[in-house]
């Protein structure tokens, strides 16, 4: 799997809450855990390699004919950070299954949620800025 397949599943991850609403507030909080849960089981399995001192940096070709790249690198402060982002996540979405009412809308919080944590996680992977 690539650090790109991380932002691709939460990206993805943002529809789940919306579409999953009306399963009710515990399926929806579980589903809505996932997509997290996925990129954060994907990290951990790249913790022994980058505590090691290993750096993962992954290129993908965006507009080649101006020379622009996409890339991603996983060191040990991104690491940190991404670990950090993706745990806190979780918490906050388990927090927030109880802690709204009823009358809220939960979907489209948790999906506002996803969406900032993918923000903030490309941040840390970004290798660059455009």
């Amino acid at each position: 799997m690539s650090l790109f397949w991380i932002t691709a599943i939460l990206l993805i991850g943002v529809l789940v809450p919306v579409v999953t609403e009306r399963f009710g507030r515990n399926l929806n909080t579980l589903f809505t855990m996932l997509a997290p849960g996925i990129a954060l089981a994907y990290i951990l399995t790249l913790l022994p390699g980058v505590l090691a001192g290993d750096v993962v940096i992954e290129y993908l070709e965006w507009i080649p004919s101006i020379g622009l790249t996409l890339s991603m690198r996983l060191d040990g402060l991104a690491l940190m950070f991404a670990l950090l982002i993706l745990g806190i996540g979780l918490l906050i979405i388990l927090y927030a299954r109880y802690y709204l009412s009823e009358k809220e809308a939960v979907g489209r919080f948790f999906a506002y949620l996803i969406l900032f944590m993918t923000a903030m996680l490309s941040i840390v992977l970004s290798n660059n800025v455009l």
